[in-house]
């Protein structure tokens, strides 16, 4: 089915008006909140729903696709300061399919240099980046072998809010992926390291950390590499 939120309103689809899931997630008291739903629950709907609703990077698209949503009739005041305020981070692990660790860690590392590039701005700008954080940032365009992974996205998140001046939303679609592939391939040793190493930073005790999404079907203590983030 579609899962782009935004093919599904310009589109004309019928869909339920989850709209009000955008306030429930960042009123939340928790700094990082975890869905855990069943396959075909929509979850990647609503991930990119959010991202929509968030993005300040899209703020003039986003109050467009909800100006007629259940959220705009019932708290505009939070639409108004809201929709398009923030920068997104978004990563999907949803099509991370290997059978060694090799062909893992290669999709890891396109996946985090797909983030990168949805964010190339910050390279354009020439004034913004310092010398080694223009290398770092490229080399990871590149998919680079030697780049620094290790925290990258925590790093991502920091360039975004010295940029924008504004915490970052993180969302993390079916984060639960890549650990089920590793357990039942036999590489669970080395995904986990890999994966607590670059994606856990930007999660836990981030400073440039606005709110946190994640979804999947595991609980994250089975999943391993975001336990810290039980509490």
């Amino acid at each position: 089915g579609i899962s782009d939120y935004r093919e599904i309103v310009e589109d004309g689809y019928f869909h339920w008006d989850r709209t009000l899931f955008v306030k429930e997630f960042y009123t939340d008291h928790g700094k990082t909140v975890l869905i855990l739903r069943p396959r075909r629950w929509a979850k990647t709907t609503t991930v990119s729903m959010a991202k929509y609703f968030f993005d300040i990077n899209a703020s003039g698209l986003a109050y467009s696709l909800f100006a007629q949503s259940r959220l705009s009739q019932e708290d505009p005041e939070f639409v108004a300061s809201h929709c398009g305020h923030f920068p997104v981070i978004s990563v999907s692990f949803g099509e991370c399919r290997a059978t060694s660790w090799e062909e893992m860690k290669a999709d890891l590392v396109a996946l985090i240099s797909g983030v990168y590039t949805a964010h190339r701005y910050l390279m354009d700008d020439s004034d913004f980046l310092y010398d080694d954080e223009r290398r770092k940032f490229q080399s990871i365009l590149d998919e680079d072998p030697s780049a620094h992974y290790k925290f990258a996205l925590r790093r991502l998140t920091a360039l975004l809010h010295r940029y924008h001046n504004k915490r970052v939303i993180v969302l993390i679609d079916e984060y639960d992926k890549p650990v089920n592939e590793a357990f039942e391939n036999d590489y669970f040793k080395e995904a986990i390291a890999f994966l607590t190493s670059a994606f856990t930073g930007c999660l836990k005790d981030n400073p440039y950390l606005e709110k946190g999404l994640l979804t999947g079907v595991l609980r994250v203590a089975k999943a391993g590499y975001l336990s810290g983030l039980n509490n």
